[in-house]
């Protein structure tokens, strides 16, 4: 959305007052619904994997038979729909989620997974412990954990939190990942994988309503500055963002006789982590960590009464100019003004004729 010359992206709205209508042809940029199966009308392209039995130890890689398909049971689940498997009871079987599942799907940090499962028989043997869901990025790196309950023969809701604190990397036995390891495997999943077999014997369970919730609409990634005697001494990453297309710039804002300095590295679409390389020095008073949003369309809408009001979302601290046209040639400049926040309301006399509205930024 540069403001450079002729080359503008103009966001418009042809306000249509004699018949007291808003057409809206406003750009926007579309957030994705959250990532679902519900197996209503098929499986899915869902598949089955048979891995060797490890007991939390691992590894999870020794995949027993090429992967084949479930049976798609058209009324069994909560809503209809789900998919069944019946198993032997040599190893263990988890249902391998589709494409739409897999790649990037870094947006969904701090997200909740959440499935329903049942057992289709009951217990025919002892429970045993296993990687509940199975995480394989594309740098094959293998993340795991636990979720409950573990299923009866009744539908329960299964859920983890796309948090590094309750992920572990290759085994039960290995370590908590980083935020930055963590979010290189969502920005290229290869395999997702959920456990369902949880007893020795044969085995048998329904899946239903497979959840990855989250949006990809973009959003800024958020950070504070830690300060010992007057010098930044470390950046927490709170929020990594998403959407990123390029490095964001840093700034570390607050009254010092020296500015620090910080650099991002992205990882896919999100800040992986934010390395000081100045500390700066002399700051009396709280650092603010101010990190460039990632590029947005933004999105107008319109509402037309005693005054029109016109909505923008923005990103807060940049510069926008709203104009107007007849003609959709010559603009007229209505109002510039500095976002102090991600969204802005602008009134105005009601307008006698058809008119186009447009706000773009300012570099």
């Amino acid at each position: 959305m540069n403001l450079k010359g002729h080359d503008c992206r103009d966001f418009l709205i042809s306000l249509l007052v004699l018949l007291t209508v808003a057409l809206i042809l406003a750009g926007s940029q579309r957030a994705e619904a959250d990532i679902l199966s519900d197996f209503s009308q098929s499986a899915e392209d869902w598949k089955v994997v048979d891995l060797a039995d490890t007991y939390d130890a691992g590894p999870y890689t020794n995949i027993l038979v090429v992967p084949y398909d479930p049976k798609w049971i058209s009324k069994a689940g909560p809503v209809a729909g789900s998919i069944y498997h019946l198993d032997t009871p040599d190893d263990s079987f988890y249902f391998s989620a589709p494409a739409k599942f897999l790649g990037d799907v870094s947006w969904s940090y701090n997200s909740l997974l959440t499935y329903e499962l049942r057992s289709g028989n009951g217990p025919t043997g002892d429970w045993y412990s296993e990687a509940d869901i199975i995480l394989t990025g594309t740098n094959n790196v293998v993340l795991v954990t636990h979720t409950y309950p573990f299923p009866l023969q009744t539908w329960a809701t299964n859920s983890t939190l796309m948090n590094e604190t309750l992920w572990q990397k290759n085994s039960f036995n290995g370590p908590n990942p980083t935020r930055a390891e963590l979010l290189e495997v969502l920005a290229g999943v290869k395999s997702f994988w959920i456990r369902g077999e949880y007893y020795n014997g044969y085995d048998s369970s329904y899946l239903d309503n497979v959840q990855l919730h989250g949006s990809n609409e973009p959003r800024r990634a958020f950070a504070t500055a830690s300060i010992t005697s007057g010098r930044v001494t470390g950046i927490h990453l709170i929020d990594p963002g998403y959407g990123y297309t390029s490095v964001p710039t840093v700034t570390l804002a607050g009254m010092s006789n020296s500015p620090a300095g910080a650099l991002a590295k992205l990882t896919g679409k999100t800040i992986g982590e934010i390395t000081l390389v100045n500390t700066g020095e002399g700051y009396t008073g709280q650092v603010y960590v101010q990190i460039e949003p990632p590029p947005r369309l933004p999105s107008l809408t319109a509402e037309f009464g005693a005054e029109l009001i016109l909505t923008a979302v923005v990103w807060a601290g940049l510069n926008y100019r709203i104009q107007d046209s007849e003609d959709l040639k010559t603009w007229n400049t209505l109002d510039e003004l500095v976002a102090i926040r991600d969204s802005i309301t602008l009134s105005f006399k009601p307008i006698a004729t058809s008119r186009f509205f447009r706000i773009v930024e300012i570099h």
